[in-house]
């Protein structure tokens, strides 16, 4: 922060007033986020639960001819599980989708504010902006994706429920 200041200090409180705002906007839905991922947490443990139950006591669930309720009980489990899955997903990709933008358009405005400036520099914005590209390009190129696996396992899950089926008894 201090080079900031040093190098421009209007642009750099102006940044970080916009920083502010994005923290007041997004703090409601990351809290949404947080109480999320602990239900989920939940969820999954009960889901882990109730399958080392069944299968430490599947001998006596089937000499009970209880299978059907337990299959009942576990598609419950699983349900809730995808229910908060879902719901998280959702919040948190609402998060990435919606400062995208905004940040864009923040980087816009002072643009527009540090052009009016009399001290603007093409040439030091042209270094600044081919840095920045050379940056992205680089973090796209040269780090691995790791949510790809995750989000086409979304995907199948999401098109195996269109089909009417349960994408957790649902073998890959």
């Amino acid at each position: 922060i201090l080079i900031a200041f040093n190098v421009s200090p209007q642009i750099t409180v102006i940044t970080i007033g916009f920083g502010g705002l994005f923290f007041i906007f997004f703090k409601p839905i990351m809290d949404k986020v947080r109480i999320i991922s602990h239900h989920t947490a939940n969820a999954q443990k009960q889901v882990a639960n109730h399958i080392n139950e069944s299968m430490i006591g599947v001998k006596t669930i089937k000499a009970m001819a209880f299978e059907q309720k337990v299959a009942a009980k576990g598609v419950d489990f699983f349900e809730r599980l995808r229910h908060s899955e879902m719901r998280l997903s959702i919040y948190s990709s609402m998060i990435y989708v919606l400062t995208q933008p905004a940040s864009v358009l923040v980087i816009l405005a002072l643009f527009a504010y540090y052009y009016k400036l009399s001290s603007f520099s093409f040439a030091s914005f042209a270094v600044i902006v081919a840095g920045f590209l050379a940056w992205g390009y680089f973090r796209v190129l040269l780090e691995p994706v790791y949510g790809s696996d995750w989000i086409a396992l979304n995907q199948y899950a999401a098109e195996l429920l269109l089909q009417g089926q349960n994408p957790y008894a649902h073998s890959m």
